[in-house]
């Protein structure tokens, strides 16, 4: 699944408190997305982590009292017996749990209870885990942990559903274009033991807030490779020079560039950009330069503006643009 579907399959996951397993290679967003899916089902998140736990973590302090022997849980069991509202117990990195940890999860899982008090009914379990192959420390799970989640789904990537993060996130528009560019560079994973690094979404995330440090020119490719690896790099390097003869934003803004350049590569660049910086007052510039452009380009430029900045929607431009092009909204 992408990264958009998994969302769509976790949020009704969680509000049907079905417990659901998601698998996949290193960096590519699963615990982003499950935290994601929570907020859209508008659950409280807890997350544990397995894999760095005791077994005795889930099983709770050990205490005599008047003579008896009772263990008390502690806090994040604690929340997951009380809780009242719909909450996500998160079980981040779970393949790589030792098998004592994965045996003591099962009374969570199976039983649903902690030392016979049981687990709050408003409580689902979702869990992420890399694959062995991945050569992420995954020995493996126990078949009774497995069988436990409704559903094992596998994470991939989408250059598709990245891009629009990345838009959101205010990453450098050049990298965006660049990915739009070379789409398999965006996960071009290969697990090594080597000290590298190679693409993958959170890598190629780190590179663009990278691109905003005040570096000399002359280390850039070291610290970028370091980031990437070389070949993303050297590609990325090449490609950033030409995007760098852009056109200037600010002089299409005050309509005084009125005119796409050619190139659907360079007008999807322009149009991110100016979907960050239009506003109620330059939308009729910006409106009338986007119709120079294709309609596909012009579809992208409305929806990334009216999400980024929703109160565009009710300006007369935009108004009058979505009702003569109602047809390419559909």
């Amino acid at each position: 699944m992408t990264p958009s579907q998994l969302k769509v399959v976790l949020t009704q996951a969680i509000k049907a408190r079905k417990p659901i397993l998601v698998k996949g290679s290193p960096g590519i967003g699963k615990t982003d997305v499950i935290e994601s899916a929570a907020f859209d089902a508008n659950a409280h998140l807890i997350v544990m982590h397995p894999c760095i736990s005791d077994p005795t973590d889930f099983k709770g302090m050990p205490v005599v009292i008047d003579g008896e022997c009772f263990f008390l849980p502690f806090s994040e069991l604690k929340e997951l017996m009380d809780a009242k509202v719909l909450t996500v117990c998160f079980f981040d990195d779970i393949g790589q749990a030792p098998e004592s940890v994965q045996k003591a999860l099962m009374q969570l899982l199976l039983k649903r209870e902690i030392n016979g008090k049981k687990i709050s009914p408003h409580v689902v379990f979702v869990a992420a885990t890399n694959r062995k192959a991945d050569k992420a420390g995954v020995s493996g799970m126990l078949e009774p942990v497995k069988s436990r989640f409704t559903s094992i789904v596998e994470l991939t990537v989408s250059h598709k559903d990245w891009i629009e993060w990345a838009i959101v996130k205010g990453l450098p528009i050049d990298l965006i274009q660049f990915i739009q560019f070379r789409p398999n560079l965006l996960n071009d994973f290969k697990a090594s033991s080597d000290l590298i690094n190679s693409p993958c979404p959170r890598t190629v995330a780190n590179l663009g807030e990278m691109l905003s440090w005040d570096v000399p020119k002359e280390i850039e490719y070291e610290l970028f490779s370091g980031a990437v690896g070389e070949g993303f790099a050297s590609e990325f390097m090449a490609f950033r020079a030409i995007a760098n003869k852009l056109p200037k934003i600010d002089q299409i803004l005050i309509g005084n560039d009125k005119k796409a350049p050619q190139g659907n590569d360079v007008c999807f660049a322009v149009c991110i950009a100016l979907s960050r910086k239009v506003s109620d007052s330059t939308i009729g510039n910006v409106i009338a330069y986007m119709e120079t452009m294709q309609a596909e380009l012009q579809v992208l430029f409305y929806k990334t503006a009216t999400k980024m900045n929703p109160d565009l929607m009710n300006t007369k431009e935009m108004i009058l643009w979505s009702t003569q092009n109602s047809n390419l909204l559909v």
